[in-house]
């Protein structure tokens, strides 16, 4: 075998190129692994934006919690995909391990003429409290809501809006939720 240092560098690595280690469960053996599985280790990191343009949340009661109408599609990693039915417009965790994850959402938001605006994240429908992030939307606002969760198998996350003034529907201009595993 020759010197590590004498083979070529990849300028085009990919998810499914190998990297050479030591089972440490499998009496050391040594075994190729996928970058991707390495990446994937924790759960990895995901970026998830709405990429389908403006979205519009009807608010049909003021000071009432209601999931953001925003179709997730971009950026998801084998530990995650989209919401459909009752779990619509967010992202769900579908590695076998229970991981702690941080999520910040960035969303940009716009409503009707002194609405004051509330975005929350949750999780599996029920609106985390502690995240609560509020902001004026006349005529637009902006908001970063960040939050650390634990989730299992089948638990999805997704961003919430209260508008605690009125019951001007809220326009998302643009959303971005990103999570990482701690």
């Amino acid at each position: 075998m020759s010197r590590i240092s004498t083979y070529p560098i990849d300028a085009t690595v990919d998810v499914n190129d190998l990297l050479i280690g030591t089972d440490s469960v499998d009496s050391s053996i040594t075994k190729n692994y996928t970058i991707e599985s390495i990446i994937n280790l924790r759960g990895g990191y995901i970026n998830a934006a709405d990429v389908t343009g403006t979205s519009v949340t009807t608010i049909s009661v003021s000071d009432t919690i209601y999931p953001m109408a925003a179709t997730f599609t971009a950026g998801l990693t084998n530990f995650w995909s989209v919401g459909v039915g009752a779990a619509a417009n967010t992202l769900i965790y579908n590695g076998t391990s229970t991981s702690v994850f941080l999520i910040t959402a960035s969303v940009v938001a716009s409503g009707g003429t002194g609405d004051v605006i509330d975005f929350f994240l949750h999780k599996n429908g029920t609106p985390i409290l502690s995240s609560q992030q509020q902001t004026e939307v006349s005529p637009t606002g902006s908001a970063t809501v960040m939050t650390m969760v634990s989730l299992s198998t089948d638990e999805y996350v997704g961003l919430s809006v209260r508008n605690a003034t009125a019951t001007d529907d809220v326009t998302t201009d643009q959303v971005s939720i990103t999570v990482h595993a701690v």
